[in-house]
């Protein structure tokens, strides 16, 4: 076998320098849509984060209310008393205005908007 001749060094030096240049120009010409795409990516977790964060909001007091209320307990507030049953309503109606309350606050805060 014959040793590698000098030519054939610049020859595979000629064609590594243009494969980086190639490799530099695909890389120029491509990144900003690659940024793009990660940027929309994130912009839709963002989204998502938020409004499972408002669930979270709503729903967490109203299950704490719910599962203190809904205990088998006699002594309980309301529970063997005259007006208990005025109590479930009542309090069916400050879990509502929870709600509504804190849909109005994330209304005004532009949280809601997506």
């Amino acid at each position: 076998a014959t040793p590698p001749s000098i030519g054939s060094c610049s020859t595979f030096s000629t064609r590594y320098q243009r494969l980086l240049a190639l490799d530099k120009e695909v890389e120029d010409k491509y990144d900003p849509a690659i940024k793009s795409e990660m940027e929309t990516a994130a912009h839709r977790t963002n989204d998502m984060v938020r409004l499972l964060t408002l669930l979270n909001a709503i729903f967490v007091p109203l299950s704490f209310v719910a599962g203190f209320f809904g205990m088998n307990h006699e002594y309980l507030p309301g529970v063997g008393e005259i007006f208990g049953i005025q109590g479930v309503w009542f309090l069916m109606a400050g879990m509502a205005m929870m709600v509504s309350g804190l849909l109005t606050w994330f209304d005004k805060s532009g949280w809601l908007a997506m």
